[in-house]
């Protein structure tokens, strides 16, 4: 299958990892799919099915037939545990930026925006937390420059 995305290949990914997620994984999809294509930017979302026992790989199937070429499905031949899969997934992915999200999407696909701007203005890693009133940029991040790490962040201005 031709790529939708041209030689540039898609703007962001979202990397998804499931393990048994035929039942929560579709809201999910039914809420991020629609909203990255009114974004307009190319994007792809790449789930990994973890070894699941259920049919969340034809769940996955059933996405990739309506949204042709921007959702992908890698399998692990068994459970390799989440880190296993979050690394199977974020690898797959062909974007210029990767977010990772689990397949309940517990910080909103919508906050994807506020995390791309981070990114954009040069930070290594922007980070939504359900939990954090600083969501969706807080983080200790890395600085390219120095190689040092911050420990204090702030939503309207990520430390460096």
């Amino acid at each position: 299958m031709e790529s939708p995305f041209g030689e540039a290949g898609p703007h962001v990914s979202v990397a998804i990892t499931a393990w048994n997620e035929a039942v929560r994984l579709p809201p999910s999809l039914e809420r991020a799919l629609p909203y990255l294509e009114r974004c307009g930017d190319p994007y792809e979302v790449v789930v990994n099915d973890d070894g699941s026992t259920d049919t969340t790989a034809e769940v996955v199937r059933e996405f990739m037939g309506r949204y042709p070429g921007r959702v992908r499905l890698v399998q692990s031949t068994g459970n390799q545990g989440k880190g296993a899969g979050i690394r199977r997934a974020v690898l797959a992915s062909r974007g210029q930026y990767v977010l990772f999200s689990d397949a309940d999407f517990s910080t909103p696909i919508e906050e994807l925006p506020q995390l791309l701007a981070a990114l954009e203005r040069g930070y290594d890693v922007a980070i939504g937390s359900a939990f954090s009133p600083m969501a969706p940029t807080c983080a200790p991040c890395r600085n390219r420059s120095t190689g040092g790490y911050s420990g204090r962040c702030s939503t309207a201005s990520p430390t460096r």
